[in-house]
């Protein structure tokens, strides 16, 4: 069994008859759904863009958050996917798993996607994951030495989604 579920025994007769509908990202995750308070006090797991890589996290930084950069803003849950919106194709992502800590910040470099109901979020992770993806987000930065996607361009990007059933299967 791979991290993705059994895909070996997933075919195409699985999938020929679902209908796969096109829809915006922003309409099947929530993005930047929390940002810590500034008038919260305490210690932070703070995770920087250099921190992350193809699906690895190297590590934390913990801060007092009065000390901490003051781009660690973006909240993190369980199972939520953080994705750098700074160089892109530098593919800068992770999919936290169950059971972390409650106190672990991420730098506004990312995006943090969170499922909402009748989503796969790790469905979302395996496509986001894709080269095709990658290319895609790659393609619509803006900017020259460091290119960024803008929120709203993340929210905006087209994917093709079938039923929740089927998301489960892929995944």
């Amino acid at each position: 069994m791979s991290k993705w579920g059994d895909l070996e025994n997933l075919t195409w007769d699985d999938l020929k008859e679902t209908t796969w509908s096109e829809v915006r990202l922003g309409d099947v995750v929530n993005i930047n759904k929390e940002n810590i308070k500034n008038t919260f006090e305490g210690k932070i797991l703070y995770v920087d863009i250099s921190s992350v890589e193809s699906g690895i996290l190297k590590g934390f930084t913990k801060y007092n958050f009065k000390d901490a950069p003051s781009i660690a803003r973006r909240v993190v849950k369980e199972g939520d996917i953080i994705y750098s919106t700074v160089r892109p194709n530098l593919s800068a992502y992770y999919k936290f798993g169950n059971n972390i800590p409650n106190n672990i910040i991420a730098s506004t470099g990312f995006v943090v996607l969170s499922k909402k109901t009748g989503t796969s979020i790790d469905y979302i992770y395996y496509l986001s994951i894709t080269n095709s993806f990658v290319d895609h987000i790659s393609q619509i930065a803006k900017g020259a030495a460091y290119p960024a996607v803008g929120i709203e361009d993340f929210k905006n990007i087209k994917i093709q989604i079938p039923d929740l059933k089927t998301q489960e299967k892929i995944a």
